[in-house]
């Protein structure tokens, strides 16, 4: 064997035992040993925050008050109904300036039982057609609450809506009238008249 083959027999030699020290010195992860625990997988990342919620809605503005043209009120007694009772009431009525509507207030003490109320048309001391029907409290009425009177000769005007009823009312012919089962033509009345000052 001559020199040259034994160099490179001695190189190629020297090779291989440098790459298997690389190897087994970091050149790799070894194995883990016989017996011992699996590495735990890694957790995921917990998942993105919910969007916080929207802030609640501002509650809507109350309406606004309705602007009253009109006030009118009334005592009802029994002497106006034309009976002897210890009943006793008395009425407001609140036009809105736009005559959209009528408000109106109805308060009875001592009477029998209310079988019906309205207000009716006719002046004082007659006896004419309904034109609203009420109740004790407070109520607000529209046209559509309006049971028309119309040609009646008592009356003298007709009755259609909130704002004839308004100009009936301000003529005087007007009244409250409240029926019972002891008066069924009406216990207590109260002729409406001119309007309280603004």
């Amino acid at each position: 064997m001559n020199n040259l083959l034994k160099i490179s027999i001695a190189a190629v030699l020297a090779g291989s035992m440098t790459s298997a020290m690389a190897g087994g010195m970091g050149g790799g992860t070894p194995p883990p040993p016989p017996g011992a625990a699996p590495t735990p997988p890694t957790a995921p990342p917990p998942p993105p925050a919910a969007p916080a919620p929207p802030p609640p809605a501002a509650p809507a503005p109350a309406p606004a008050p309705v602007a009253v043209g009109f006030t009118f009120d009334a005592d009802l007694s029994g002497a106006q109904a034309g009976v002897i009772s210890i009943a006793t009431g008395d009425t407001t009525l609140e036009f809105a300036e736009d005559l959209s509507s009528m408000t109106y207030t109805l308060n009875v003490a001592n009477s029998g039982t209310i079988t019906a109320a309205h207000f009716h048309c006719a002046p004082a001391g007659e006896d004419g057609p309904p034109a609203v029907a009420i109740e004790v409290g407070t109520f607000t009425i529209t046209n559509a609450d309006i049971l028309p009177v119309i040609g009646n000769e008592v009356c003298g005007v007709t009755i259609n809506n909130i704002a004839s009823l308004l100009n009936a009312t301000l003529q005087g012919v007007i009244y409250a009238n409240v029926h019972t089962d002891l008066f069924p033509a009406g216990e207590l009345r109260g002729q409406i008249f001119a309007p309280i000052p603004q």
